[in-house]
Protein backbone atom coordinates (compact mmCIF):
# COMPACT_ATOMS: atom_id res chain seq x y z
CA UNK A 1 0.00 0.00 0.00
CA UNK A 2 1.62 3.27 -1.12
CA UNK A 3 1.40 5.97 1.70
CA UNK A 4 -0.37 9.13 0.40
CA UNK A 5 -0.91 12.71 1.50
CA UNK A 6 -4.09 14.49 0.85
CA UNK A 7 -4.15 18.49 0.89
CA UNK A 8 -7.52 20.15 1.14
CA UNK A 9 -7.64 23.45 -0.75
CA UNK A 10 -10.67 26.27 -1.06
CA UNK A 11 -11.33 29.46 -2.95
CA UNK A 12 -11.57 30.82 0.57
CA UNK A 13 -13.24 30.38 4.23
CA UNK A 14 -16.46 28.75 4.82
CA UNK A 15 -16.23 27.32 1.67
CA UNK A 16 -16.06 23.26 3.33
CA UNK A 17 -12.66 22.37 3.85
CA UNK A 18 -13.63 21.14 7.03
CA UNK A 19 -16.52 19.20 5.99
CA UNK A 20 -14.67 17.37 3.06
CA UNK A 21 -11.93 16.40 5.34
CA UNK A 22 -14.90 14.79 7.62
CA UNK A 23 -16.32 12.86 4.48
CA UNK A 24 -12.94 11.80 3.78
CA UNK A 25 -11.37 10.74 6.60
CA UNK A 26 -14.61 8.53 7.81
CA UNK A 27 -14.77 6.90 4.24
CA UNK A 28 -10.89 6.18 4.13
CA UNK A 29 -11.42 4.94 8.39
CA UNK A 30 -14.34 2.31 6.96
CA UNK A 31 -11.72 1.60 4.10
CA UNK A 32 -9.01 -0.01 6.59
CA UNK A 33 -6.55 2.95 5.94
CA UNK A 34 -4.60 4.25 8.85
CA UNK A 35 -5.32 8.04 8.58
CA UNK A 36 -3.69 11.11 10.15
CA UNK A 37 -4.86 14.78 10.55
CA UNK A 38 -2.94 18.11 10.13
CA UNK A 39 -3.95 21.61 9.96
CA UNK A 40 -0.32 23.16 9.62
CA UNK A 41 -1.57 26.74 9.69
CA UNK A 42 -4.41 26.98 12.38
CA UNK A 43 -6.33 30.42 13.25
CA UNK A 44 -8.88 29.29 15.32
CA UNK A 45 -7.57 27.68 19.03
CA UNK A 46 -8.06 26.57 21.89
CA UNK A 47 -5.20 26.08 24.82
CA UNK A 48 -4.76 22.42 25.60
CA UNK A 49 -2.51 21.63 28.86
CA UNK A 50 -0.46 25.16 27.75
CA UNK A 51 -0.26 23.99 23.82
CA UNK A 52 -2.64 26.20 21.34
CA UNK A 53 -4.37 23.56 19.29
CA UNK A 54 -6.51 23.92 16.03
CA UNK A 55 -10.20 23.84 17.03
CA UNK A 56 -10.36 21.79 13.41
CA UNK A 57 -7.55 19.31 15.08
CA UNK A 58 -9.67 19.15 18.45
CA UNK A 59 -12.83 18.86 15.97
CA UNK A 60 -11.07 15.50 13.90
CA UNK A 61 -9.37 14.05 16.60
CA UNK A 62 -12.29 13.69 18.64
CA UNK A 63 -14.57 12.77 16.03
CA UNK A 64 -12.38 10.11 14.98
CA UNK A 65 -10.54 9.20 18.12
CA UNK A 66 -7.06 9.83 16.07
CA UNK A 67 -4.13 8.56 17.95
CA UNK A 68 -1.70 11.36 17.81
CA UNK A 69 0.01 14.24 19.32
CA UNK A 70 -2.67 17.12 18.95
CA UNK A 71 0.96 19.47 18.69
CA UNK A 72 1.90 17.15 15.23
CA UNK A 73 -1.57 17.53 14.31
CA UNK A 74 -1.06 21.61 14.59
CA UNK A 75 2.26 22.64 14.17
CA UNK A 76 1.76 26.46 13.86
CA UNK A 77 -0.45 29.03 14.90
CA UNK A 78 -1.73 32.12 13.83
CA UNK A 79 -2.25 34.73 17.10
CA UNK A 80 -2.97 38.24 17.71
CA UNK A 81 0.53 39.62 16.72
CA UNK A 82 2.42 36.96 15.15
CA UNK A 83 2.74 38.21 11.59
CA UNK A 84 4.07 41.69 12.91
CA UNK A 85 7.12 39.39 14.65
CA UNK A 86 7.62 37.53 11.29
CA UNK A 87 8.11 40.41 9.29
CA UNK A 88 10.11 42.10 11.92
CA UNK A 89 12.35 38.96 11.74
CA UNK A 90 11.59 38.28 15.67
CA UNK A 91 10.23 34.76 14.37
CA UNK A 92 11.87 32.12 12.11
CA UNK A 93 9.55 30.73 9.27
CA UNK A 94 7.41 27.75 10.64
CA UNK A 95 8.02 25.35 7.38
CA UNK A 96 10.67 23.65 9.36
CA UNK A 97 8.27 22.76 12.53
CA UNK A 98 5.73 21.78 9.94
CA UNK A 99 7.50 19.76 8.15
CA UNK A 100 8.65 17.96 10.96
CA UNK A 101 5.45 17.24 12.66
CA UNK A 102 4.13 15.65 9.21
CA UNK A 103 6.79 13.57 8.87
CA UNK A 104 5.99 12.23 12.27
CA UNK A 105 2.38 11.52 11.10
CA UNK A 106 3.66 10.05 8.11
CA UNK A 107 5.73 7.68 9.77
CA UNK A 108 2.35 6.36 11.70
CA UNK A 109 -0.27 6.22 9.10
CA UNK A 110 -1.22 5.47 5.77
CA UNK A 111 -2.91 8.76 4.16
CA UNK A 112 -2.09 12.01 5.60
CA UNK A 113 -5.00 14.29 5.39
CA UNK A 114 -3.82 18.05 5.35
CA UNK A 115 -6.23 20.49 5.61
CA UNK A 116 -5.68 24.38 4.24
CA UNK A 117 -6.52 27.64 5.84
CA UNK A 118 -8.58 30.14 3.72
CA UNK A 119 -8.07 30.38 0.46
CA UNK A 120 -5.07 29.55 -2.03
CA UNK A 121 -2.50 32.65 -0.55
CA UNK A 122 -3.68 32.40 2.60
CA UNK A 123 -0.15 32.16 4.98
CA UNK A 124 1.92 34.00 2.09
CA UNK A 125 3.00 36.60 4.59
CA UNK A 126 5.18 33.79 5.96
CA UNK A 127 6.32 32.38 2.51
CA UNK A 128 3.80 29.74 3.18
CA UNK A 129 1.03 29.95 1.29
CA UNK A 130 -1.58 26.74 0.79
CA UNK A 131 0.23 26.10 -2.72
CA UNK A 132 3.74 26.45 -1.10
CA UNK A 133 2.80 23.84 1.64
CA UNK A 134 1.57 21.62 -0.99
CA UNK A 135 4.16 21.52 -2.71
CA UNK A 136 6.74 21.00 0.20
CA UNK A 137 4.91 18.14 1.72
CA UNK A 138 4.57 16.69 -1.76
CA UNK A 139 0.68 16.05 -1.23
CA UNK A 140 -1.70 15.46 -3.69
CA UNK A 141 -4.25 18.08 -3.75
CA UNK A 142 -8.12 18.10 -3.03
CA UNK A 143 -9.94 21.82 -4.14
CA UNK A 144 -13.71 22.27 -3.12
CA UNK A 145 -15.53 24.99 -4.54
CA UNK A 146 -18.76 26.77 -3.68
CA UNK A 147 -21.75 25.47 -6.37
CA UNK A 148 -22.69 27.05 -9.36
CA UNK A 149 -20.67 27.47 -12.82
CA UNK A 150 -19.46 30.69 -14.33
CA UNK A 151 -18.50 31.95 -10.58
CA UNK A 152 -17.47 28.67 -9.49
CA UNK A 153 -14.64 28.22 -12.24
CA UNK A 154 -13.31 31.31 -12.14
CA UNK A 155 -12.74 31.72 -8.43
CA UNK A 156 -11.04 28.03 -9.18
CA UNK A 157 -8.83 28.92 -11.86
CA UNK A 158 -8.12 32.20 -9.97
CA UNK A 159 -6.64 29.93 -7.14
CA UNK A 160 -5.28 26.89 -9.17
CA UNK A 161 -2.79 29.37 -10.52
CA UNK A 162 -1.61 29.47 -7.21
CA UNK A 163 -0.72 25.59 -7.16
CA UNK A 164 0.63 25.86 -10.73
CA UNK A 165 3.25 28.73 -10.13
CA UNK A 166 4.58 26.23 -7.33
CA UNK A 167 4.20 23.19 -9.43
CA UNK A 168 1.50 21.65 -8.04
CA UNK A 169 -1.41 19.68 -10.01
CA UNK A 170 -4.89 19.76 -9.14
CA UNK A 171 -5.61 16.06 -8.05
CA UNK A 172 -9.42 16.33 -8.35
CA UNK A 173 -12.25 18.88 -7.47
CA UNK A 174 -15.37 18.93 -5.21
CA UNK A 175 -18.25 21.57 -5.66
CA UNK A 176 -20.05 22.39 -2.69
CA UNK A 177 -23.38 23.57 -1.79
CA UNK A 178 -25.20 23.40 -5.11
CA UNK A 179 -28.75 24.18 -5.25
CA UNK A 180 -30.73 20.40 -5.25
CA UNK A 181 -32.53 21.61 -7.95
CA UNK A 182 -29.98 22.60 -10.20
CA UNK A 183 -27.46 19.32 -9.09
CA UNK A 184 -27.79 17.29 -11.60
CA UNK A 185 -27.05 19.80 -14.90
CA UNK A 186 -24.43 21.50 -12.59
CA UNK A 187 -22.74 18.30 -12.34
CA UNK A 188 -22.94 17.24 -16.19
CA UNK A 189 -21.20 20.68 -17.06
CA UNK A 190 -18.43 20.82 -14.37
CA UNK A 191 -17.81 17.15 -15.33
CA UNK A 192 -17.18 17.86 -18.97
CA UNK A 193 -15.49 20.92 -18.19
CA UNK A 194 -12.94 19.94 -15.61
CA UNK A 195 -12.44 16.78 -17.97
CA UNK A 196 -10.70 19.06 -20.57
CA UNK A 197 -8.57 20.39 -18.08
CA UNK A 198 -7.91 17.03 -16.78
CA UNK A 199 -8.56 17.24 -13.23
CA UNK A 200 -10.77 14.68 -11.73
CA UNK A 201 -14.12 15.76 -11.16
CA UNK A 202 -14.92 13.94 -7.67
CA UNK A 203 -18.41 15.08 -6.88
CA UNK A 204 -20.77 17.55 -6.11
CA UNK A 205 -22.61 18.07 -2.66
CA UNK A 206 -26.49 19.81 -2.32
CA UNK A 207 -26.97 22.41 -0.49
CA UNK A 208 -28.50 21.61 2.93
CA UNK A 209 -29.31 24.52 5.16
CA UNK A 210 -29.69 22.21 8.26
CA UNK A 211 -25.48 22.41 7.68
CA UNK A 212 -25.51 25.87 7.50
CA UNK A 213 -27.92 26.32 10.43
CA UNK A 214 -25.38 26.99 13.84
CA UNK A 215 -25.99 25.39 17.24
CA UNK A 216 -27.31 26.93 19.72
CA UNK A 217 -23.99 25.54 22.06
CA UNK A 218 -21.89 27.27 19.04
CA UNK A 219 -24.04 31.08 19.54
CA UNK A 220 -23.50 30.63 23.03
CA UNK A 221 -19.74 29.61 22.85
CA UNK A 222 -19.35 32.64 20.19
CA UNK A 223 -20.31 35.35 22.59
CA UNK A 224 -20.04 33.89 25.97
CA UNK A 225 -24.04 33.30 26.85
CA UNK A 226 -25.14 31.04 29.66
CA UNK A 227 -27.34 29.25 30.17
CA UNK A 228 -30.76 29.89 32.21
CA UNK A 229 -33.16 27.59 31.21
CA UNK A 230 -32.57 24.42 28.64
CA UNK A 231 -28.63 23.18 28.30
CA UNK A 232 -30.03 19.61 27.11
CA UNK A 233 -31.30 21.52 24.43
CA UNK A 234 -27.48 22.84 23.42
CA UNK A 235 -27.25 20.68 19.99
CA UNK A 236 -30.61 22.24 18.76
CA UNK A 237 -30.47 24.45 15.72
CA UNK A 238 -31.28 27.95 16.20
CA UNK A 239 -33.61 28.73 13.33
CA UNK A 240 -34.03 32.04 11.50
CA UNK A 241 -32.93 34.92 14.17
CA UNK A 242 -35.68 37.76 14.96
CA UNK A 243 -34.67 40.58 16.89
CA UNK A 244 -37.56 42.04 19.82
CA UNK A 245 -37.06 46.02 19.15
CA UNK A 246 -40.49 46.91 18.57
CA UNK A 247 -43.61 47.25 21.14
CA UNK A 248 -45.18 43.55 21.56
CA UNK A 249 -48.22 44.17 19.57
CA UNK A 250 -46.02 45.11 16.56
CA UNK A 251 -43.31 42.45 17.45
CA UNK A 252 -46.46 39.71 17.24
CA UNK A 253 -47.36 40.93 13.87
CA UNK A 254 -43.75 40.64 12.62
CA UNK A 255 -43.68 37.19 13.63
CA UNK A 256 -46.56 36.06 11.38
CA UNK A 257 -44.31 36.60 8.88
CA UNK A 258 -42.35 33.64 9.45
CA UNK A 259 -44.09 30.21 9.42
CA UNK A 260 -40.39 28.49 10.06
CA UNK A 261 -38.32 27.65 13.02
CA UNK A 262 -37.60 30.85 14.74
CA UNK A 263 -35.10 31.61 17.42
CA UNK A 264 -35.42 35.08 19.35
CA UNK A 265 -33.01 37.95 20.45
CA UNK A 266 -34.41 40.75 23.01
CA UNK A 267 -33.48 42.66 25.95
CA UNK A 268 -33.74 40.96 29.51
CA UNK A 269 -36.13 43.38 30.47
CA UNK A 270 -38.74 43.18 27.74
CA UNK A 271 -41.02 41.28 29.81
CA UNK A 272 -44.10 41.93 27.35
CA UNK A 273 -42.67 40.94 24.28
CA UNK A 274 -41.56 37.03 26.51
CA UNK A 275 -45.47 37.17 27.92
CA UNK A 276 -46.20 37.47 24.29
CA UNK A 277 -44.20 34.87 23.41
CA UNK A 278 -45.72 32.88 26.10
CA UNK A 279 -48.94 33.66 24.85
CA UNK A 280 -48.50 32.44 21.37
CA UNK A 281 -46.85 29.04 22.68
CA UNK A 282 -49.51 28.45 24.51
CA UNK A 283 -51.53 28.41 21.27
CA UNK A 284 -49.36 26.95 19.22
CA UNK A 285 -48.67 29.63 16.96
CA UNK A 286 -45.29 29.99 17.05
CA UNK A 287 -42.39 27.24 15.76
CA UNK A 288 -39.91 28.53 19.08
CA UNK A 289 -36.30 27.10 19.07
CA UNK A 290 -34.54 29.03 21.88
CA UNK A 291 -34.42 32.62 23.13
CA UNK A 292 -31.27 35.07 23.83
CA UNK A 293 -31.96 37.85 26.12
CA UNK A 294 -29.20 40.64 26.87
CA UNK A 295 -28.87 43.57 28.89
CA UNK A 296 -30.56 43.35 31.69
CA UNK A 297 -31.05 40.45 34.10
CA UNK A 298 -34.65 39.00 33.31
CA UNK A 299 -37.41 38.85 36.52
CA UNK A 300 -37.49 35.10 37.82
CA UNK A 301 -41.29 35.67 38.07
CA UNK A 302 -41.32 36.08 33.86
CA UNK A 303 -39.00 33.10 33.55
CA UNK A 304 -40.80 30.70 36.16
CA UNK A 305 -43.87 30.83 33.36
CA UNK A 306 -41.40 29.20 30.53
CA UNK A 307 -40.32 26.24 33.04
CA UNK A 308 -42.56 23.65 31.73
CA UNK A 309 -41.60 24.79 28.04
CA UNK A 310 -39.04 22.99 26.28
CA UNK A 311 -36.99 26.23 24.86
CA UNK A 312 -33.75 27.19 25.51
CA UNK A 313 -33.42 30.45 27.44
CA UNK A 314 -29.93 31.96 27.08
CA UNK A 315 -28.70 35.18 28.49
CA UNK A 316 -25.66 37.63 27.86
CA UNK A 317 -24.62 40.85 29.58
CA UNK A 318 -23.74 42.88 26.53
CA UNK A 319 -26.59 45.18 24.91
CA UNK A 320 -28.96 44.15 22.32
CA UNK A 321 -27.27 45.52 19.52
CA UNK A 322 -24.05 44.14 19.50
CA UNK A 323 -24.96 40.83 20.04
CA UNK A 324 -27.50 41.31 17.07
CA UNK A 325 -24.16 42.63 15.08
CA UNK A 326 -22.49 38.80 16.40
CA UNK A 327 -24.64 37.06 15.71
CA UNK A 328 -25.24 38.05 12.10
CA UNK A 329 -21.55 38.09 11.52
CA UNK A 330 -21.12 34.81 13.14
CA UNK A 331 -19.15 32.25 11.17
CA UNK A 332 -20.93 29.05 11.20
CA UNK A 333 -17.87 25.96 11.88
CA UNK A 334 -18.58 22.32 12.56
CA UNK A 335 -18.13 21.46 17.20
CA UNK A 336 -17.48 17.93 18.12
CA UNK A 337 -20.92 17.68 19.84
CA UNK A 338 -22.72 18.12 16.91
CA UNK A 339 -23.46 14.59 16.12
CA UNK A 340 -26.14 15.01 14.07
CA UNK A 341 -24.28 17.46 11.32
CA UNK A 342 -20.76 15.27 11.36
CA UNK A 343 -23.32 11.64 10.64
CA UNK A 344 -24.69 13.77 7.66
CA UNK A 345 -21.42 15.14 6.52
CA UNK A 346 -20.26 11.69 6.59
CA UNK A 347 -23.35 10.31 5.08
CA UNK A 348 -23.16 13.07 1.60
CA UNK A 349 -20.00 12.37 1.12
CA UNK A 350 -20.96 7.75 0.76
CA UNK A 351 -23.88 9.57 -1.51
CA UNK A 352 -22.25 12.09 -3.38
CA UNK A 353 -17.90 11.51 -3.92
CA UNK A 354 -16.67 9.72 -6.47
CA UNK A 355 -14.71 7.02 -4.57
CA UNK A 356 -13.38 5.50 -7.97
CA UNK A 357 -11.33 8.70 -8.29
CA UNK A 358 -10.61 8.89 -4.63
CA UNK A 359 -9.08 5.51 -4.97
CA UNK A 360 -7.10 6.52 -7.91
CA UNK A 361 -5.62 9.19 -6.19
CA UNK A 362 -4.32 6.80 -3.79
CA UNK A 363 -3.02 4.45 -5.45
CA UNK A 364 -0.88 7.05 -7.31
CA UNK A 365 0.51 7.96 -4.16
CA UNK A 366 2.83 10.58 -2.55
CA UNK A 367 6.54 10.86 -3.06
CA UNK A 368 8.25 10.79 0.21
CA UNK A 369 9.03 13.74 1.78
CA UNK A 370 12.83 14.13 2.35
CA UNK A 371 14.07 14.50 6.20
CA UNK A 372 16.37 17.00 6.80
CA UNK A 373 19.56 14.96 7.97
CA UNK A 374 19.99 16.42 11.68
CA UNK A 375 16.78 15.86 12.15
CA UNK A 376 17.30 12.41 11.38
CA UNK A 377 19.98 11.55 13.57
CA UNK A 378 17.95 13.45 16.85
CA UNK A 379 14.95 11.30 15.49
CA UNK A 380 17.49 8.23 15.84
CA UNK A 381 19.11 9.32 19.13
CA UNK A 382 15.60 9.62 21.09
CA UNK A 383 14.59 6.01 19.54
CA UNK A 384 16.87 4.86 22.00
CA UNK A 385 15.29 4.01 25.82
CA UNK A 386 18.01 5.36 27.38
CA UNK A 387 16.85 8.89 25.59
CA UNK A 388 13.56 8.65 26.96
Amino acid sequence: MKKTAIYIASTGKNVGKTSLSIGLIGYLKKQGYKVAFMKPIGQRYKEIDGKKISKDVLLIKQTFNLDFDPSLMSPFIVERGITKKFITGELKSPLPEIKKAFLELWQDSDVVVIEGTGHTGVGSVFGLSNSRIARELNARVLFIVEGGIGSTIDSFNLNRALFEREGVKISGVFVNKVKEEKLDSTVKILRDYFKKEKIRFCGAFPYQSKLSMPSIQLLKDEIGAEFLKGPEFAERKMGEVVIGLNEAHIFIEELKKHRDDIFIVTSGDRSDILLALLALLERNRVNLRGILLTGNRPPSSILDFFQDKDIPILYVEENIFKISSLILNMSIKIDPFEKEKIRTLAGMFEQYADKKRIHAILRAGTAEVKEPFIEKIKRFIKSFPFFK
